[in-house]
């Protein structure tokens, strides 16, 4: 027996099965193997007899174990034609799958686990519907909540594919997430051989999967061409969502009662050379330091304790602990423990092991811990009376089955975990409460008397529902003096089957020293809340893995212990950095998360240090990051969540959707925000260097400020913002033709004022006004834009700019894109503002404090109004040219002027006049021509101007369209117009 299978370089080796003229059989091969020593070893083994299967588990004297459907498989000849012997998944009903995984270990030992670099392949055939899935499975751990990953064969048709799943419990791969896939053109056929490769490399917390699959038409000749492209995947372990160590094996989704499958030549390798010869050889994998020796902890449904007393658990034990109050024994409502496996701290007497109490429900008659109305706490306890309670040490995930009412003022039920008796003592709670119409779910420091103080939460209305059974899981990590807690619950109708699908997830990581927790502790279940005499909550399925030990009871006369010398952990050599090829325009990776159900964010543990991860859903959402005190804050239309950690790096994922994504100057780390399809607006106000991509959609993307950021657009007319220190990638030619793209070297300064300079830094600002003749009001609650600019837009106020807004109206009218690209939000409540002067883009920042007057429950400007639709726009234009025009920062600058004064300033444009005298047909002509060229025009009287709309015949006679910049519209005669609008017209060339 071998007891170092915690890493691929421990891995002992089998000469392949096929190679052997002994005839012994691959089980006394793995007896006898000798360490590694050249990587071309491998086993391969060809389900010749039941000694390289034996159904059974554990295994007996055979090399698999069957996790899911062992009933439906078997060792014999394959189930298509008999001529290969062959491990044979045969036919079930609907739903009923096979997994089963190598283990060669006794009953009472950890499984056998690989890590490091493995490439495992298999020859497979298979019939059936679409929905089979035939495949590999690597780096798969049991218990609740944990998974593996499986490379499966689809054939579908013209669709088949290759895929790459995460794997859960129970081997469904139809509600599992999909992390990658390449189409195989349909190439793949019912009843006939393929080979299927899988080579994983676990190297400094990532995963590189690469699968490939040939044709093999005879399993027992050579292998023929590869069929379709490489599949090839790399995320870091968190993201995939598998350990860095697990078990290798085979599955078989089932599609339908006639389906069946059948494996042989099942080879697992040590790297690039076990593949098979048209497989180009991989990058040598990344040198790995010497696995941990302890034992890997793996939840299986563990026997229910003896009714007699339980000892005291050995200071090494880390088995998992399952527990389903079968039997009194299961719950001992005692203080001390005499015989049962549980403790009461508070309010025992509404506690008691029975069957559920939710006898009205379909799920009725259930063993379970029931608990009746208030605060009720009980912990897991095995210690004799004197004896120190049981506690864990290190990390553990607890899961429980749970369900509740609450009738009244709210009522919880969770989990507790690292819990300490003892006055000035914490410990940390994962909880669902209802309260009324709304659902929460939290994680609590909770004091001695469970009183609770918030650390992270979720709303999780139409998630969780009172009175329906969810599986709640409490995942605890400790490193060094960080703390992460993960908690997720599950849908789960019917407790004998596997849980229903993931409904949410929380995530928070913070000190241990901080919160007042110790590095171990006691685990347990409670509630809480008001008494009113119908609240009740029941837990059944309790169960407990440890993954850092039990820590060791006190002895009355401890005997010295000899400190044992630790084994020097191998230093591995390095690997050189490979030069990487210059990419000209980086691309979003296919992101390996999906969409929330609301804005949700978890923390990573990298090499590099911590991240932060925030997903969006596929709706119009809102998200803002800000820097928070030892963390960072997200805030989103459900409230606020602070995550605690210094973070090395963030991470969001907009998805589908209008989304507006906010990063504000507080944050320090560097970001990767990926706003996905639809019109997303972005500000990445955030000191670090981060990457932006718009995805397809119109989108806006500002970086002003802060690090030296890379943009990347994406598909779609995108409007760009950034500094001088700041990098786009792929401006279009249409984006460069609507002058979208904007650099910003230094704002304008209004003033010669040190104290009033106007900063590139966007971090909310008071930002100096023009001098005016009224008070300022904030107007900050007011949208930019609500249907984009329309010359109707336009209102002017008390100051004599008739001229510009004039011009401002006809550009409009024209060219409304030119208005789009001049104004900005920067996110943080200033807008940033494009003017021309000689030809060259100046830029302002102004905020949304404007000139005017009040009553109760409204407020008005007293220069340029709202639009009808109260948007700024046109109010920020004209503060900003008050700041801009002469020099003077005032309101009064900028009365009186010429129309093309403001076709220069909005446009850069030069302008043409002519006299609106003269034949009325020609005048006429000349107008259509100009507007219809995209040209603004203009027109005035002695005091006033105008934009000119079009011009129409109505009945062979001419009239003219104008636009007062005071609101009003008109159409005149031509007559009428010749003989007011006597100024020259004005026409921009832009």
């Amino acid at each position: 027996m071998r007891t170092d299978r915690m890493g691929f370089p421990e891995f002992e080796p089998l000469e392949p099965r096929l190679l052997l003229a002994s005839g012994a059989t691959a089980a006394e091969i793995l007896a006898s193997a000798q360490p590694l020593e050249a990587p071309a070893d491998a086993v391969t083994i060809a389900f010749v007899g039941a000694a390289d299967y034996e159904n059974g588990s554990p295994p007996a004297g055979g090399l698999f174990r069957d996790v899911v459907g062992g009933q439906n498989i078997y060792c014999g000849l394959d189930n298509f034609g008999g001529t290969q012997t062959a491990l044979n998944f045969n036919s079930g009903t609907k739903g009923v799958r096979g997994l089963t995984v190598l283990d060669t270990e006794a009953a009472t030992v950890a499984p056998t686990l690989f890590g490091g670099h493995v490439t495992l392949s298999v020859d497979l055939v298979q019939v059936g519907t679409n929905a089979n899935l035939p495949g590999l499975v690597a780096l798969f751990n049991e218990g609740v909540g944990k998974k593996g990953l499986a490379l499966v064969v689809s054939e579908a048709g013209n669709t088949d594919t290759l895929e790459l799943h995460r794997v859960p419990q129970n081997g469904d791969l139809s509600s599992a997430t999909r992390l990658a896939y390449v189409n195989l053109s349909g190439k793949i056929a019912d009843g006939a051989w393929y080979r299927l490769v899988m080579d994983v490399v676990v190297a400094n917390g990532s995963v590189t999967v690469t699968g490939q699959v040939f044709n093999h038409t005879n399993p027992a000749g050579a292998v023929g061409a590869q069929i379709g492209p490489t599949l090839k995947y790399t995320a870091t372990l968190a993201k995939a969502g598998v350990a860095a160590t697990g078990e290798v094996g085979l599955l078989f989704d089932i599609g339908a009662q006639t389906s069946k499958a059948s494996f042989t030549n099942f080879t697992l390798g040590s790297g690039a050379t076990a593949l098979p010869s048209p497989v180009p050889t991989p990058l040598a994998p990344a040198p790995q330091p010497a696995p941990s020796p302890a034992p890997q902890p793996v939840p299986s449904p563990a026997p229910q304790p003896a009714p007699a007393p339980a000892p005291a658990p050995s200071p090494a034990a880390v088995v998992p602990v399952l527990v389903k109050f079968l039997t009194d024994n299961d719950y001992a409502n005692s203080n001390p423990p005499a015989g049962g496996l549980f403790r009461d701290l508070l309010n025992g007497a509404s506690i008691n092991r029975g069957t559920d109490l939710f006898t009205e429900q379909p799920s009725a008659n259930y063993a379970a811990l029931n608990f009746g109305t208030g605060t009720a706490v009980t912990v897991y306890d095995t210690s004799p009376a004197d004896a120190t309670p049981t506690i864990l040490t290190g990390g553990f995930t607890l899961s429980t089955d749970l369900i509740l009412y609450e009738q009244t003022n709210g009522y919880l039920a969770g989990a507790v975990g690292l819990f300490n008796e003892g006055l000035g003592q914490y410990g940390l709670a994962l909880s669902l409460k209802s309260s009324g119409n709304t659902q929460t779910f939290s994680i609590d420091r909770v004091d001695q008397s469970f009183q609770t103080s918030n650390l992270a939460y979720h709303g999780v209305n139409g998630l969780f529902a009172e009175e329906a059974w969810v599986k709640l899981v409490m995942d605890v990590t400790i490193q060094g003096d960080a703390v992460t807690v993960t908690g997720k619950f599950y849908g789960h109708s019917d407790l004998s089957q596997a849980a229903d699908s993931l409904k949410d997830t929380l995530t928070y990581t913070g000190s241990l020293s901080a919160l007042g927790l110790q590095g171990s502790g006691e685990v347990g279940l409670w509630t809480a809340g008001s008494t009113a005499p119908t609240n009740r909550a029941s837990f059944a399925n309790f169960e407990i893995v440890p993954s850092g030990g039990v820590a060791p009871q006190p002895d009355p006369a401890p005997a010295p212990t000899p400190t044992p010398t630790p084994t020097p952990t191998p230093t591995p050599t390095p690997t050189p950095t490979p030069t990487p090829t210059p990419t000209p325009t980086p691309t979003p990776p296919a992101s390996d998360y999906l969409p929330a159900s609301i804005v949700t964010g978890s923390i990573e543990s990298l090499s590099s240090g911590l991240r932060l991860v925030v997903l969006g859903t596929n709706g119009a959402d809102v998200m803002t990051l800000a820097g928070a005190t030892g963390g960072v804050m997200l805030t989103a239309p459900w409230g606020s969540q602070t995550f605690a950690g210094a973070f090395s790096n963030i991470v969001v994922y907009g998805f589908a959707g209008d989304d507006l994504i906010r990063l504000t100057n507080t944050i320090t780390a560097g970001s990767v925000v990926y706003a996905g399809d639809g019109n997303d607006q972005v500000f990445e106000n955030s000191q670090g260097a981060s990457t932006v991509y718009g995805g397809a959609g119109n989108d806006l993307l500002v970086t002003v400020g802060g690090g030296a950021d890379t943009l990347v657009g994406g598909d779609g007319l995108d409007s760009f913002w950034m500094d001088s220190t700041d990098t786009i990638t792929d401006a279009s030619a249409a984006e460069t033709a609507a002058k979208s793209v904007h650099r910003i070297t230094q704002f304008y300064q209004p003033t010669s004022d040190p104290a009033q300079r106007v900063s590139l830094e966007i971090a909310g600002q008071n930002i100096v006004d023009p001098v005016a003749a009224y008070a300022y009001i904030s107007f900050a609650s007011r949208p930019l834009f609500v249907d984009g600019p329309e010359y109707s837009d336009i209102r002017q106020g008390g100051a004599a700019d008739c001229y510009f807004l004039a011009a401002l109206a006809s550009v409009a009218n024209t060219d409304p894109e030119t208005i789009r690209q001049m104004i900005a939000p920067l996110g943080d409540g200033t807008y940033a503002v494009r003017f021309y002067s000689g030809g060259q883009e100046k830029y302002l920042r102004v905020d949304a404090d404007l000139p005017g007057y009040s009553y109760p429950g409204y407020a008005y400007t007293s220069y340029a109004g709202l639009t009808p639709d109260g948007e700024l726009w046109v109010a920020l234009v004209e503060k900003a040219f008050a700041q801009f025009r002469r020099g003077q920062n005032s309101y009064a600058s900028i009365g009186w002027g010429s129309e093309s004064e403001g076709f220069s300033a909005v446009q850069g444009a030069l302008s043409t006049w002519r006299s609106s005298a003269g034949d009325p047909t020609i005048l006429a002509q000349y107008i259509q021509t100009h507007l219809q060229a995209g040209h603004a025009v203009t027109a005035a009287t002695r005091t006033h101007a105008y934009a000119v709309l079009g011009v129409e015949s109505v009945n062979g006679a001419w009239q003219v369209r104008l636009y007062n910049p005071y609101g009003s519209e008109y159409t005149v005669s031509m007559a009428t117009f010749q003989q007011t609008w006597v100024d020259p017209l004005t026409v921009s060339l832009a």
